[in-house]
């Protein structure tokens, strides 16, 4: 099941990983594949938008930053 805010309120979600971040295991391979299933299964919905950077895109002119914003 989805958790509730994903789904009611109308509201919409832009998520953007990197690819290393699907491939860091915490938790080891169950774990993952739980964490995998969930992906695949939420970025189904409307209100979700997932995107992934690919490991080969050159980013040396660029540093990573990471940053959360929250709009209501």
């Amino acid at each position: 099941m989805s958790p509730p805010v994903l789904v009611e309120g109308g509201h919409t979600f832009a998520f953007v990983l990197e690819e290393a971040a699907l491939h860091y295991q915490v938790g080891g391979p169950d774990v993952l594949a739980g964490q995998l299933r969930h992906l695949m299964k939420v970025m189904r919905l409307a209100s979700v938008s997932l995107g992934v950077i690919p490991a080969a895109v050159d980013r040396a002119p660029r540093w990573p930053v990471e940053d959360f914003y929250m709009f209501d």
